[in-house]
């Protein structure tokens, strides 16, 4: 390539950039997490929450439970960088007492986040939350939509979030956080669970669309399901996202589904990585309305201070809090994911 080519590429970059930048103003960040297992040390009498005790099978102490407290707190500061995520998604976490911990009594206070979180029927006492800034997110409405498990009266899983808020001032988002059943008893045998977890999401979004098919849908959450698999793929709909297919507003699109079965992930087992955590988005967000994202715009987040060196297999792996029941001092056994939006600016 001469010099004049060279030239006139890095002109239509920067006249490409310019003209992005004079369409939509900064951006604003919305991360998921999974903590593993965020428990305070006190007993409650309504939750099986006692493998968490000082005395409990984990011996869960004070002094863990802050160190916990505190690097989640880092983990979330760095994932925001300078001005903070606007909203940020999480799951495992018991209750309002560690938000509270997090929130007001950690390193992030200085962001000042709020908070959103009901108490789910969960047999292991977690639950999702959703923290978010007030000053540029605004919520209208939030409920907790419970998965009933027809096949199963015993087994209580835990609820999902659905908030309605205003972004910047800007536009309205309707965002659904989830924890879906985990695979434990065999991924087939407990497939079920996972599938009737999304058609309560997608039950909801087809209410939601019954008034306007044009309105903007985020959900995010641990599916412990893979982009492809059914629950996701077919039950919830959601669609990798293709160059040369055009984006249809109605539709859900993956931002994830691209990191399925390459050597990047949020949850590693046996040596392999998996794509559990993942960030889903109406096709009125790919396209260029108020708010706006892209597949270049979803991350991994994957710090060196979150992962450790994987011993038994190449690479490395999640910096987990406890591997089985022995405590590793770690953070969780997830890695973070966090997407990019940008707001079209006011004339």
């Amino acid at each position: 390539m001469n010099f004049l080519s060279k030239s006139a590429l890095w002109f239509c970059l920067i006249f490409c950039a310019s003209c992005f930048n004079n369409l939509y103003s900064q951006s604003f960040r919305v991360a998921f997490y999974n903590v593993e297992n965020y428990f305070d040390v006190r007993d409650d009498s309504l939750k099986d929450d006692n493998a968490f005790l000082p005395e409990g099978d984990y011996h869960w102490t004070w002094a863990r439970y802050r160190k916990k407290t505190i690097s989640i707190a880092k983990v979330l500061a760095s994932i925001g960088e300078w001005n903070g995520a606007a909203i940020i998604g999480m799951c495992e976490v018991e209750n309002d007492s560690v938000l509270d911990a997090l929130i007001y009594r950690s390193p992030l206070k200085s962001k000042k986040y709020k908070y959103i979180h009901y108490e789910s029927p969960d047999q292991r006492g977690v639950d999702v939350a959703m923290l978010f800034d007030p000053s540029r997110f605004e919520p209208i409405g939030s409920k907790s939509l419970n998965v009933g498990l027809k096949q199963s009266h015993s087994f209580k899983t835990r609820d999902i979030l659905y908030v309605k808020g205003i972004v910047e001032k800007n536009d309205t988002l309707h965002v659904f956080v989830c924890h879906a059943p985990s695979r434990r008893g065999g991924e087939e045998q407990s497939e079920w669970k996972r599938m009737q977890s999304a058609a309560v999401i997608k039950g909801a979004i087809d209410s939601i669309r019954s008034n306007n098919v044009n309105v903007n849908i985020l959900i995010m959450g641990d599916f412990n399901d893979q982009p492809s698999n059914k629950s996701i793929a077919e039950v919830l709909g959601a669609l990798h996202i293709n160059k040369d297919d055009s984006i249809k507003s109605d539709c859900l699109y993956n931002l994830y589904a691209q990191y399925e079965n390459t050597e990047q992930g949020t949850h590693k087992f046996n040596g392999v990585w998996g794509v559990l955590d993942q960030i889903i988005v109406s096709g009125t967000l790919l396209k260029s309305f108020n708010m706006h994202t892209s597949l270049l715009d979803a991350h991994i987040f994957a710090s060196e201070f979150i992962v450790k060196e994987d011993t038994k297999n190449m690479g490395v792996k999640p910096n987990s809090t406890y591997i089985g029941p022995v405590y590793n001092g770690g953070i969780s056994d997830h890695l973070p994911i966090y997407t990019d939006f940008y707001l079209k600016k006011e004339k």
